[in-house]
């Protein structure tokens, strides 16, 4: 429970800015870890955890005769365990290549979670 704010004098400067190329970072000498409040990303193989895609872009689609949903040269499949007790730490879709080969793991609305 909060119990207590104290303001100093004077308010010290407060900045908002994106460093291109680089959706986390770390700050000051603490070394905070933050992340640009960049929206949504394009699918690549340079995601980053914590980085979104938008799952509407994608539609119908087959690859190597599986139903699968496509953006561009990128698929998205359903896991198997998705939405189960036995997901994998929230994964619900894989993120797959022009080949079919697995890029990494999202959640249901899209954020990257691991390669």
């Amino acid at each position: 429970m909060l119990a207590k704010i104290n303001l100093t004098k004077p308010i010290p400067s407060i900045y908002n800015f994106t460093v291109d190329e680089f959706h986390t970072y770390h700050i000051g000498e603490f070394g905070v870890w933050v992340h640009n409040d960049c929206g949504f990303v394009k699918p690549s193989r340079k995601l980053q955890v914590g980085d979104k895609i938008d799952i509407s872009k994608f539609s119908k689609a087959k690859l190597n005769d599986k139903k699968v949903l496509k953006s561009g040269n990128y698929y998205i499949v359903k896991d198997r365990r998705a939405g189960t007790l036995n997901a994998h730490g929230g994964s619900y879709w894989k993120l797959l290549d022009s080949k079919g080969k697995r890029i990494g793991t999202l959640t249901e609305d899209g954020r990257f979670l691991r390669k």
